[in-house]
């Protein structure tokens, strides 16, 4: 299937030619019109760019995006004109495409507490890393010292590789105005964003799904109560706490949990009387305990513990620990074949991406907390 290779500026730095000015819906215009003479002109630029990345990457197939994620599963949907809901609102008289309304996703926030990324992979990777060390001990004089060795292990990545797809009519890719590419290509970036925030948050761990904070045995657990318990502040508190305990409270500690948590928490005191909320915010800077605090509805409000139900997760940690590994980026992949008595052309996108946590140490969980 036809396809090219593009990439934005973050990837390639040193490029004279701004990538960022790449455009995605005259390519597929072209694809799905090959003899179109002016079809082809619109988008000789575009797919001039697509060369210049894939002779770099050695690549053959695929539009590289800059990465922002992973895609868990396939999740599919159809850009149609004969469809209302699925396309056909982008094209009309009175058509404004400035009030366009998105899907409402959950907030992807992950890449927002500055985990550890790596960029550009080849082979698999292996991060050694000392999982104990030396003790000294006091002796009498003329007595030998004890033998004390450090012991060491490593945290592997292992790309696996997710995707999705989009179908886009033939008439849409005619009619539409640009506001089309810009629903293409946010709700693809969108959906590679919500599905890294799940896998780590809460990945399975069975493959190729990376394993998240929750199913992660190592790392420790708040419990609240034997059914739940409500969030307070002392539950915060002793969040920091079990992280602080493993000496792993440095570099860029910060809060994650979902907007019932923080409502609840908005509306509970930090001490009987005092009047003052354990959830801070001003404007969009939202504050826990001094750290800073972020939210995201991939953090599950539906767990179970004893004879508790819809209850909350809440983590806290060391993100620098997190490591997200990409390799090469998202892939695009454009396929004219597979609907083509249709005219419909399919989008592909591809993505090798792996999750590890560097030292489950600097990770603490609440799993039970009740928020009603």
């Amino acid at each position: 299937m036809p396809s090219t290779s593009f990439a934005t500026r973050s990837l390639t730095p040193a490029a004279p030619r701004n990538y960022g000015d790449f455009r995605l819906l005259p390519v597929l215009r072209h694809l799905a019109n090959p003899s179109d003479r002016e079809m082809a002109r619109q988008a000789a630029p575009y797919m001039e760019m697509g060369q210049e990345i894939s002779d770099r990457r050695q690549k053959a197939s695929g539009i590289v995006r800059p990465t922002a994620g992973a895609v868990v599963g396939m999740q599919t949907r159809t850009l149609t004109v004969g469809s209302a809901t699925a396309g056909g609102n982008l094209v009309g008289t009175d058509h404004r495409p400035d009030m366009f309304a998105e899907y409402l996703r959950n907030r992807s926030v992950v890449l927002q507490t500055k985990p550890t990324v790596l960029n550009g992979l080849r082979g698999d990777v292996g991060i050694p890393k000392q999982s104990a060390g030396s003790t000294a001990g006091w002796v009498a004089e003329g007595v030998a010292v004890s033998e004390s060795d450090s012991t060491f292990a490593q945290l592997g990545l292992s790309p696996a590789t997710v995707g999705c797809y989009t179908d886009i009519s033939r008439k849409l890719l005619i009619q539409s105005d640009p506001s089309a590419e810009h629903v293409v290509m946010r709700d693809l970036a969108d959906a590679v964003a919500e599905a890294l925030d799940a896998a780590v948050v809460e990945g399975s761990g069975v493959a190729p799904v990376p394993e998240g904070i929750f199913t992660n045995s190592d790392v420790a657990t708040v419990a609240l109560g034997t059914d739940g318990a409500a969030v307070d502040w002392d539950a915060v508190v002793n969040l920091e706490e079990a992280v602080s305990a493993n000496n792993a409270d440095i570099e860029r500690c910060s809060y994650l949990t979902n907007s019932a948590v923080r409502s609840k928490l908005k509306r509970t005191e930090k001490f009987s009387g005092s009047g003052v909320p354990v959830w801070e915010q001003d404007g969009t800077d939202a504050r826990l305990n001094g750290y800073s605090a972020f939210v995201s509805n991939s953090v599950p409000r539906d767990m179970t513990k004893g004879g508790g139900s819809n209850l909350s997760g809440m983590i806290f940690g060391n993100w620098s620990d997190l490591i997200v590994g990409h390799w090469g980026g998202v892939d695009l992949i454009l396929d004219p074949y597979t609907n083509v008595t249709s005219g419909t052309l399919r989008v592909v996108v591809m993505m090798d991406v792996a999750v590890g946590i560097r030292r489950p140490e600097s990770f603490a969980k609440i799993m039970d907390a009740v928020t009603t």
